[in-house]
């Protein structure tokens, strides 16, 4: 399986791009208010785009204000979308507002759940410890 985390510009001309190119794909589309990107019609009718699942949680490690903290809910949504659809697809797009923690998180929790290295995202990204350790914690119940 590869998975890839992307900034949410990118979402709007995913089409153009070489990134789902050859591969069955799914999304998921992460946003702290609730402003998901549009997908390209265009990928809505492909045969390869398989689903996706949005969710809305901030990029914070503890309570702060009224923002939504990332909780044992996102996770199970989180695993049972990728469950359900991990056999249709090659390739997993995750994207947040800029791909440095929330998606290089979730990206990183599935690819250790999978049984692949999760190196990558650490090197390359700050993975969201919370989301990180939450999905990893859900998985294991």
């Amino acid at each position: 399986m590869n998975f890839i985390a992307l900034p949410k510009t990118a979402i709007p001309t995913i089409d153009k791009s070489d990134v789902i190119k050859g591969h069955n794909w799914a999304l998921i589309s992460i946003d702290t208010h609730a402003d998901w990107p549009e997908l390209p019609e265009s990928v809505i009718q492909s045969d390869q785009f398989k689903g996706v699942l949005k969710l809305h949680f901030a990029d914070i490690n503890r309570p702060l204000l009224t923002y939504i903290l990332f909780d044992d809910d996102h996770a199970k949504q989180i695993l049972e979308f990728y469950n359900k659809i991990k056999n249709d697809i090659t390739l997993l797009v995750v994207h947040c507002q800029a791909a440095i923690s929330r998606s290089p998180a979730v990206c990183a929790a599935l690819s250790k759940i999978e049984g692949q290295s999760d190196e990558y995202f650490f090197n390359t990204a700050h993975p969201n410890s919370l989301v990180y350790r939450k999905l990893l914690e859900v998985n294991e119940r």
